[in-house]
């Protein structure tokens, strides 16, 4: 069963990075090709934004543990890092709650289910549901 478990945590995996990520997976088992991460200067990186989406998944989608993250900097100045994270499989457990919303909004239809837009909202594209939010100018 262990192993069977291993799987359907990899085929999701797999899933996820190619999916959400926009990965693509490499020969090697295991391995991908990604694009998302960004640098500013030598030190300023995304590296930890994308360790949190990871994470979330392992935890929250498929109920693994986090078990440990190693994070080794390379290069003349550290621009370059290389990370480890280790999950563990506990055995079943409760399933986490998970928000439904579309963060692209387009699973909400502010007319159709009967939602009334608070009175200080200004933007039509907002009420309309076109836009999850838009910066208005006060006046």
């Amino acid at each position: 069963e262990g192993r069977v478990k291993i799987n359907q945590a990899l085929s999701q995996l797999d899933d996820f990075v190619i999916d959400y990520l926009g990965g693509t997976k490499a020969k090697e088992d295991y391995t991908w090709f990604l694009n998302v991460f960004m640098c500013r200067g030598k030190f300023e990186n995304n590296l930890a934004q994308w360790t949190m989406r990871l994470c979330d998944f392992m935890v929250d989608r498929l109920g693994w543990s986090f078990m440990e993250c190693s994070l080794c900097n390379l290069g003349d100045s550290g621009q370059f890092r290389s990370q480890q994270l280790v999950f563990q499989f506990d055995g079943d457990k409760r399933n986490v709650p998970l928000s439904i919303n579309d963060l692209n909004n387009q699973a909400f239809c502010p007319q159709e289910d009967g939602y009334e837009n608070p009175a200080w909202w200004q933007s039509e594209e907002v009420k309309s549901g076109v836009r999850t939010h838009q910066i208005m100018r006060c006046s």
